[in-house]
């Protein structure tokens, strides 16, 4: 998967058989999240347990490329950065969440416990999906005051996938990047749900 062409097709691939329905993001029906456990095989749910443990020491950096990445790909991203970090500088009242959440590093640190709890819940991970909603959720505010659009989180799945499937502890084994893809298409779907539906609310 080192074609950047064919890891976009798998990531869209991976999202359309992770979840059942194609309209999941724009209707108002309640859609059932399909749980991972029901696309993970226990050879690839030990896989995710294995490399992530390769991974994990690398994390900070590993994870600090994503970022870079997607602001490389995407100028409204460095935008979105760049404006929320000088807004959470002016919040002085303390009613917010800690503003320095805002930064690329706080955002790296968030993004490695969630991976984190996700693994260590690879086979219970009911709690997990509801706070990676609430992840998304939170970044719902966005949308009115950045412009923070929910095509970001494909930008950022297409990201993540990249750099998993290009990792050498992924690599070496087919069942790991399959699974890696899955996860990731999970989480992604995930995030962007809770976004969505944390938006409207803004605009009824």
């Amino acid at each position: 998967y080192s074609n950047h062409k064919h890891l976009k097709i798998s990531y869209k691939q991976c999202v359309e058989t992770t979840y059942k329905y194609s309209h999941f993001f724009r209707s108002n029906i309640v859609v059932v999240f399909l749980e991972m456990s029901m696309k993970l095989t226990p050879i690839q749910r030990q896989a995710i347990i294995v490399t992530w443990k390769a991974i994990k020491p690398q994390a900070p950096s590993f994870f600090r490329k994503c970022f870079t990445d997607l602001e490389n790909k995407s100028s409204k991203v460095k935008q979105i950065f760049y404006k929320t970090a000088v807004l959470g500088a002016f919040n002085r009242d303390g009613t917010l969440e800690n503003p320095s959440v805002a930064t690329i590093e706080e955002h790296v640190k968030l993004v490695i416990d969630m991976f984190n709890d996700i693994v260590q819940n690879v086979e219970k991970h009911s709690e997990v999906i509801i706070r990676v909603r609430r992840i998304g959720q939170a970044h719902a505010h966005l949308n009115q005051t950045c412009l923070f659009n929910p095509d970001i989180w494909d930008r950022f799945g297409e990201t993540l996938m990249e750099r998993f499937s290009s990792h050498d502890a992924v690599q070496k084994t087919r069942e790991a990047g399959k699974a890696w893809r899955i996860v990731i298409a999970t989480i992604t779907g995930e995030l962007r749900y809770g976004f969505v539906s944390k938006a409207r609310s803004y605009t009824r």
